[in-house]
C-alpha cells in the first residue's frame, strides 16, 4: 500500500513530538492548527525538486527559525498512477497546493490500473476541497506555460503562475506566496474570525511602513523603491500614511489604528529619530 510521505514543521507555541513517524499513521495523534499537501505528478523530477525545495526553504532557512508547519507530499509507489484522493484530517486547516506542469499535463489523460487519471485525481482533490472549505484551501500552481488548465473541468480556476520566471525565482515566488497565505490564515485563527466561504476568507496581511518623510524624496529613494517592489511583487496590504491617512484626521490617532493589526517594517536611515514622537511611538 503506497503511504504519503510527510515532514513536519513546528510553530515555536506548540510542543513537538519526539517520536513523530515520516509516515501519515504516525500524525493521527497530533492535532495541528495547520498544515500543507503538496500534490504533482510523482513521475516528474522537477516537481519533486521543487516539493523538496520548499519543505527545505521552511524548514532549514535560517530567515524563518522555528516556523514549521507539517507537510505531506502525493504518495509514491513506484508504479506513476494516481493515488486515491485524499485530504489529510490531522489539521484544522489544510492547504492542497498542487504543482502542475508539462508531465502533469502528458500524463492527465492516462488511465491506470483502477481506472482513474492524474486529471480525475486533481479535479477530486479541488472538489474534496471545495466540499470542505471551512477546513481546505487548494491552491493550484503552473510551474510551466502548458500546465493549465490540465482539464476543462478546471478551466476558469485562478491559478498562480510561476512558470516564466526561471527555476530559481519560480520557486522563491511561490515560497512568497504560500508564506503570505499561511501567515494569514494563522493570523485569523489567532483572531478567531468566524470561518466564511472560499479561498478569501482570510484577511490579507499588512505591512505597516514606519518612515520619515526626509527619506520619500531623497536619494537613493530608498522609501519609494521599497513601495514599488512591495506594490509589484507581493499580495499584501501596504499601510502608507500619505495614502491612507485620511486629510483632517488626528495623525497619532491614525499612525496608532494604522500599526494595531499589521506587521511593521522600519526603514531606519540617518533621518529617522527616535527622539521624534511618531517615530517613538510606531517602533
Amino acid at each position: 500500500m503506497a503511504t504519503m510521505k510527510c515532514g513536519w514543521f513546528h510553530w515555536s507555541h506548540i510542543a513537538s513530538p519526539k517520536n513523530l513517524s515520516t509516515e501519515k499513521k504516525g500524525l493521527r495523534a497530533t492535532r495541528f492548527p495547520l498544515l500543507v499537501q503538496i500534490e504533482y505528478y510523482t513521475g516528474s523530477k522537477e516537481a519533486d525538486d521543487t516539493a523538496k525545495w520548499l519543505y527545505h526553504k521552511f524548514n532549514d532557512d535560517p530567515a524563518v527559525p522555528g516556523i514549521r508547519i507539517p507537510i505531506f507530499f502525493t504518495p509514491n509507489d513506484g508504479r506513476l498512477e494516481p493515488p486515491e484522493p485524499y485530504i489529510a484530517t490531522e489539521a484544522d486547516r489544510v492547504v492542497v497546493v498542487l504543482l502542475a506542469d508539462d508531465h502533469l499535463v502528458a500524463n492527465s489523460r492516462n488511465v491506470s490500473k483502477m481506472g482513474t487519471t492524474w486529471a480525475d485525481y486533481a479535479v477530486r482533490l479541488r472538489q474534496i476541497c471545495e466540499a470542505s472549505s471551512e477546513t481546505c484551501t487548494f491552491v493550484p500552481v503552473q510551474l510551466t506555460k502548458n500546465a493549465y488548465p490540465i482539464d476543462k473541468r478546471l478551466e476558469g480556476l485562478s491559478f498562480l503562475r510561476a512558470w516564466d520566471l526561471g527555476i530559481s525565482e519560480s520557486r522563491k515566488f511561490v515560497a512568497r506566496r504560500l508564506t503570505n497565505l499561511l501567515i494569514r490564515i494563522l493570523l485569523k485563527k489567532q483572531a478567531g474570525h468566524k470561518a466564511l466561504i472560499g479561498n478569501q476568507e482570510f484577511p490579507p496581511l499588512k505591512i505597516f511602513i514606519s518612515h520619515t518623510k526626509l527619506d520619500v524624496e531623497k536619494e537613493p529613494k530608498v522609501v519609494k523603491a521599497l513601495l514599488n517592489y512591495l506594490n509589484a511583487e507581493h499580495p499584501e496590504k501596504i499601510w502608507f500614511d500619505s495614502g491612507d491617512i485620511t486629510i483632517g484626521s488626528p495623525f497619532k490617532d491614525a499612525i496608532e489604528n494604522g500599526i494595531s493589526d499589521t506587521a511593521l517594517f522600519a526603514i531606519l536611515t540617518d533621518s529617522f529619530s527616535f527622539f521624534q514622537p511618531t517615530m517613538n511611538g510606531q517602533v
